[in-house]
């Protein structure tokens, strides 16, 4: 792409290319998590594609990357390239190391990587003061009919997770005869369906 066929290329003209120096702010970064860096390469946004491309033309400027939700999951760091969390002198080789890394050590694991992000001075984190706030617990009493629909809503996810779990054990005996133990993360990701169930589940109840 040249700056006359393309808006990324314009703006790594103006900044200078590949001799662009000084600062760029990302603001809203996180509108730029989705890098299709799963190991499927499916969920890339062309925002996170683009912010991707605009730090390797430009490999001399600093970054900085602003926002209020930062990430729930590893794979919502694969743009930040910058941070210096992988590569040369880290012990993973690549973003796809260090993620799958962390992904098997699961929360421990997301909760260390926030550790060294700030005892290194990658991370900078600011909260609202709750100064001159106050809060009251208040027992809100639920009718006899709404007791009945919610128990029986609750009784529909618990028959759920059972059918889930059952469905679960059977794939993995399948996948073990057909394909060995070895293989069974490639063809089954029993955490994000654990974790797809727990979100639908709490979207529910939110509703």
């Amino acid at each position: 792409p040249t700056p006359e066929t393309s808006r990324l290329a314009q703006v790594v003209d103006w900044l200078g290319g590949s001799g662009a120096a000084g600062l760029v702010v990302f603001d809203e970064a996180h509108k730029a998590k989705n890098t299709g860096r799963d190991v499927d390469g499916l969920g890339s946004s062309k925002t996170g594609q683009t912010v991707l491309e605009l730090q390797r033309s430009c490999p001399d400027v600093a970054c900085l990357y602003a926002s209020a939700t930062g990430a729930t999951e590893i794979k919502h760091l694969g743009y930040m390239e910058r941070l210096g969390l992988h590569g040369l002198g880290r012990p993973h080789r690549d973003f796809d190391e260090l993620k799958l890394a962390v992904e098997r050590g699961g929360l421990a694991a997301m909760e260390l990587v926030a550790i060294t992000m700030r005892s290194e001075g990658m991370l900078s984190c600011r909260a609202l003061s709750f100064r001159g706030t106050s809060f009251s617990l208040r027992t809100m009493h639920l009718t006899p009919a709404q007791v009945t629909m919610y128990s029986a809503a609750a009784a529909l996810w618990q028959r759920m997770l059972r059918s889930l779990c059952e469905l679960m054990i059977a794939e993995k005996k399948h996948i073990r005869q057909n394909y060995g133990k070895h293989n069974m993360s490639v063809h089954m990701d029993t955490a994000f369906l654990m974790r797809h169930f727990w979100a639908v589940q709490q979207k529910f109840f939110k509703q």
